[in-house]
Order: C-alpha cells, then sequence, then structure tokens
C-alpha cells in the first residue's frame, strides 16, 4: 500500500494514506524521548546523513478512514450503516407510486424531505432547503415545479391550528395551514410528541430508507450533523462531552421533518393504517390519506 513521494492516496483497501516527514514528530521536534516508540532525534539525524532527507526512512506513512459523521450525533451512526448496506445511492423517484412531503416550517426557513412507501421501504427522493425567507408561497412554488404525484403533506404538531407555536407565522399573521390551502396544498399537522419519543421513534425506521444520494445532498450533511449541544467546559480533544440538548445548527430543520415521518409512520404501525406504496391500497379511494384524520381535533 505504500507509494513513492509525499502525495495523499487512497489505498486500494478505501483507507486514506498520508506523508508525514520524521522531523514533524514530537521525539524529533523536542530532542528527546515525546512518545514511546517512535523514531529518535539522533536515529532521524542519521537516516538524513546515510540517505538522504528524502529517503523513505525519513517518512511516515499514515493511513486511516474519514470520519462518515461527527460525534455526538443522534443519526450518525444509522447514516454509516446505510451507506455501508448500500442504502444510499441511485434510489430516484418511481412514478408508480405517490408521493408524501413531510416538513418543518419557519418564518426564516423551511425544510422538506419527499417520501415514497415502496415495499416496504421508506424511499426518500429529494428535499427542500430555504432558509432566505421564501416561505409557503416559496414552497409552494418549488412543489408544483417537481411535479409530483403528492398523496399527502404532513407538517410539525407547531402548526396546528388550534395549540401549535407556529401556527401564525410573523410574516403574515394568518394560520399557516390556511395559508398553504390558498396556495394548493392541504397540510396535516403531525401528532404532539415530545422530542425524545420522536426521536426514538425515527431511530426505529432507519434501518428501513432508501436515501436518493444525488438529489439529497443537504439531507445527507444534515444526518451526519445533527447532534448534541457540546458541552466545552467538561470536554477535552480526547473524550467530548455533550449536553442532553440539540445543537442550534441549521441540521436540525431536515431532521425535524424527518423526526415528523418517524412520529408518523409509528402511527400508522399502531394502528393498523394503511400507507399507499406499502400496501394494497386501491380501496382506499381518492384522498383518503391514512393520516388525515384530524388529529388535533380528537384531542379535544
Amino acid at each position: 500500500e505504500l507509494n513513492e513521494g509525499s502525495k495523499s492516496y487512497m489505498s486500494d483497501k478505501g483507507f486514506y494514506v498520508i506523508t508525514v516527514d520524521a522531523r514533524e514528530n514530537p521525539n524529533y521536534i523536542q530532542r528527546k524521548r515525546i512518545i514511546p516508540g517512535l523514531a529518535s532525534f539522533e536515529w532521524v539525524q542519521s537516516i538524513f546523513e546515510e540517505y538522504g532527507e528524502n529517503a523513505d526512512g525519513a517518512r511516515y506513512r499514515v493511513k486511516g478512514l474519514f470520519p462518515t459523521h461527527k460525534e455526538g450525533t443522534y443519526y450518525g451512526d444509522k447514516l454509516a450503516h446505510a451507506r455501508k448496506q448500500g442504502r444510499v445511492g441511485d434510489y430516484p423517484h418511481d412514478i408508480t407510486y405517490p408521493v408524501y412531503t413531510f416538513s418543518d416550517y419557519g418564518d426564516r426557513w423551511t425544510a422538506t424531505i419527499f417520501v415514497q412507501f415502496i415495499k416496504g421501504r421508506i424511499r426518500i427522493i429529494d428535499d427542500y432547503w430555504d432558509y432566505e425567507g421564501g416561505g409557503a408561497p416559496e414552497w409552494a412554488n418549488v412543489l408544483k415545479a417537481k411535479g409530483y404525484n403528492y398523496f399527502d403533506h404532513i407538517a410539525g404538531p407547531d402548526m396546528n391550528p388550534q395549540t401549535g407555536s407556529n401556527k401564525k407565522p410573523f410574516a403574515t399573521g394568518q394560520l399557516l395551514q390556511d395559508t398553504l390551502l390558498k396556495l394548493g396544498f392541504s397540510v396535516t399537522p403531525c401528532a404532539a410528541h415530545d422530542f425524545d419519543s420522536g426521536i426514538r421513534s425515527t431511530v426505529d425506521i432507519w434501518n428501513l430508507f432508501e436515501i436518493n444520494e444525488p438529489e439529497c445532498t443537504t439531507f445527507l450533511q444534515a444526518a451526519s450533523g445533527y447532534g448534541k449541544q457540546k458541552n466545552l467546559r467538561l470536554s477535552t480533544s480526547d473524550h467530548p462531552v455533550y449536553h442532553d440538548q440539540v445543537a442550534a445548527t441549521w441540521h436540525r430543520h431536515i431532521m425535524d421533518a424527518t423526526r415528523h415521518l418517524g412520529v408518523m409512520y409509528k402511527i400508522h404501525q399502531y394502528r393498523g393504517d394503511i400507507i399507499k406504496g406499502l400496501n394494497d391500497y386501491k380501496s382506499l379511494g381518492p384522498n383518503k390519506s391514512p393520516w388525515r384524520k384530524n388529529i388535533y381535533k380528537k384531542r379535544n
């Protein structure tokens, strides 16, 4: 696996190999035994004198793997496992199945994932991420432009017109659900849930995910970076420590949309509802979404 020269390269076994000059090791720099097992200052000097500064003995080749996700993430290991199993790749939109959207709305940002349920699998075919304040009108324009055969649209519980904290955006002062309906999209808020149960519901379905890598780059970046806030006071370079709360980064918005998917999928499992695409859905009839049950009204 060794190469001539000092350029970094990828080995045939998938390792990233870098070449380090012997003079960069602490033993040489400080001229004493700092790290046992590494070449001493005297040994390196003898190699230089006998073979020159470009000799193989004066360079170390270090190999390792790039991390697939950062530490302290909620789904990083699940994403790494999905890649290992080949569930991240070419999983395009299948025109024979309808599309569901799961979204997280805000005054300045909107995040959406586009999902198809195909033969027991959850295929994430596309994503949408707006951080410039385009709001509901821009979201609606994008969905229309994509031209998918939509079957249902799910939002977070904060859009609940009765109890939601985000039911009326500051920009309009009107119910977001009504605004979206005027734009041509009937959007249902998902069931209310606490954060931890939502995370567990999502973790439970990650093994069903098939992710269309060409169109889901933002989703993949969010999944690999969505994690807990680091405790800078207690963390060291070798032993990071994390608070039990989400880091306030952009990743959380797309992952909140994914959490809404996890929560609603779990409701399907408990109720035995039919999700169009998973089973025989022809008996449902038009606009008979299994999730359009006015969950927020049932709670009253």
